[in-house]
């Protein structure tokens, strides 16, 4: 194999081949070497407020005493539909029993105050004892 001479063309290319983005295509003066003049950063405008005052002891149980009233009104609030609900159950209940047992009956239904109830009783006699078992 004979050696070829060496030429641009083969070698691979580089970094180095790209064109120098740094200089304008205008022909100004480069971003790289162009001196930036320093600007005086203009004074804030901040905003006149009071001086800060900390909260005082009894600014602090208002705060307290208000958050509570509002926990115990939204509680209340919340609860009212289900404390109806039970007063209602509860009454219709009532009026079922009443309906079920009248207190003017003349006999008093099975299961009403009052009624003759049925009840299960043991035998009094002696009871004989159980027979062991024998080995």
């Amino acid at each position: 194999m004979q050696k070829r001479p060496f030429s641009v063309a083969d070698r691979r290319r580089s970094v180095a081949d790209l064109p120098d983005f740094t200089q304008p295509a205008n022909g100004g003066p480069s971003v790289a070497t162009r001196r930036v003049e320093p600007t005086a950063v203009p004074p804030g405008i901040e905003p006149r407020l009071p001086p800060f005052r900390p909260v005082t002891p009894r600014r602090k149980l208002l705060i307290v005493a208000l958050t509570l009233a509002t926990v115990i009104g939204l509680a209340v609030l919340m609860l009212e539909p289900h404390r109806l609900l039970t007063a209602a159950k509860a009454a219709r209940a009532e009026a079922a029993a009443l309906a079920a047992c009248p207190p003017d009956a003349a006999s008093a239904a099975p299961g009403c105050p009052g009624s003759v109830m049925p009840v299960l009783m043991l035998p009094i006699g002696p009871v004989a004892p159980a027979t062991a078992p024998r080995r």
